[in-house]
């Protein structure tokens, strides 16, 4: 049976076979659908390149509105005197022909839909098929981020650890290009010029995301200055120079290898998880002298630090997002009470750094 509140990844479609139903397993790779996207129509100027204008233009275009072409067969041509200076101009996809402005020289064309085969992003049970699409409800951990900038990425974990982030970056980076995807990992405090680092070591092939403790606001900002690619930023605790703290340590440490996903929540945007395929064991340790009931704690709502007060710790809460593990009522400084799972949370201490 899929668990009850599960977090479920959506894939979303329209248009489709389902090759799974509902309570299947899955891993991640597997066919899940068949999908024909619906092409969008190509528009083709032939004047230009047949030296043609008005009615000469007209007649030297060889379709007409109904008609089959194949990628590379004439739509148009002509000639200059005594049949030398010849032009043509020929079709760039297989399709039909479902527009001719004769005398503007303009040939629209509706591609032929080709069918895809759609595979699940995530490993666990096919929770619904239904109009929206296929739900898989992810059979790992899930770890509620303070901040996610950035698209979902799937790909290979790989934990860094240590002092020698640089000489890590430039190893791995220098097998990149043989390489699947990687979600890269942090487990101590980033160097300040991480994402430069990371631009630099990997070149074409960068990773598509990684995973800090904290980092300061203006790396975020500077994200979205590079150049090329940009790999997605999770942010687990907050704004800040940190590293993951021993929670997440204990459940990123075994899942080092193995296939994992940053996902964005879709109705919070900036909100989201890292989601650690299958069940590695470690548990999320928690502190009782910090972390206990009255303490005073800080995390990070979407882009604003909140404080609040631990009512009860919960081993086996379950946050929004579909976390299972330690999570902590905290009572809001500014009223009312949220399920924040324990990682996400730190003592009241002025530790963040904007």
């Amino acid at each position: 049976m899929v668990p009850a509140n599960p977090f479920v990844y959506l894939h979303a479609m329209s248009r489709f076979t389902p090759l799974v139903q509902e309570g299947q397993a899955v891993l991640a790779g597997d066919p899940i659908a068949r999908t024909t996207p619906e092409s969008q129509l190509q528009t083709v100027e032939v004047g230009p390149a047949i030296k043609r204008q008005g009615r000469q233009l007209a007649r030297a275009i060889a379709k007409r509105r109904g008609d089959s072409v194949t990628e590379g067969e004439v739509l148009a041509r002509s000639s200059g005197p005594f049949g030398f200076g010849k032009r043509q101009v020929v079709s760039p996809v297989s399709g039909v022909i479902r527009g001719v402005l004769g005398q503007d020289g303009v040939v629209v064309i509706r591609p032929t839909e080709v069918e895809h085969t759609v595979t699940s992003r995530v490993a666990g049970q096919v929770a619904s098929v239904n109009d929206q699409g296929i739900g898989v409800a992810v059979e790992g951990r899930v770890l509620d981020a303070a901040l996610v900038d950035g698209p979902d990425a799937f790909g290979v974990l790989t934990v860094i650890e240590g002092t020698s982030a640089s000489a890590d970056l430039a190893r791995l980076g220098s097998a990149a290009a043989d390489m699947p995807p990687r979600i890269l990992a942090f487990l101590d405090p980033p160097p300040d010029d991480l994402l430069q680092l990371v631009q630099d070591s990997f070149g074409e092939h960068q990773p598509v995301a990684l995973v800090v403790g904290g980092v300061s606001h203006g790396t975020v900002v500077a994200r979205r200055g590079l150049s090329g690619r940009a790999p997605t930023l999770l942010l687990l605790s907050g704004y800040g120079g940190m590293g993951i703290h021993s929670g997440p340590r204990n459940l990123l440490r075994p899942a080092a290898g193995l296939p994992a996903a940053v996902v964005c929540h879709k109705e919070s945007r900036r909100l989201g998880a890292l989601i650690l395929t299958g069940q590695h064991g470690g548990s999320v340790a928690i502190e009782p002298d910090e972390l206990g009931a009255g303490a005073r704690v800080t995390f990070l709502s979407g882009l604003r630090l909140t404080e609040g007060e631990i009512v009860s710790v919960d081993p086996a809460g379950r946050a929004a997002s579909g976390y299972s593990g330690p999570a902590a009522t905290v009572a809001l400084a500014e009223g009312g009470s949220a399920l924040i799972p324990v990682e996400n949370l730190k003592p009241a201490l002025p530790a963040f750094s904007d």
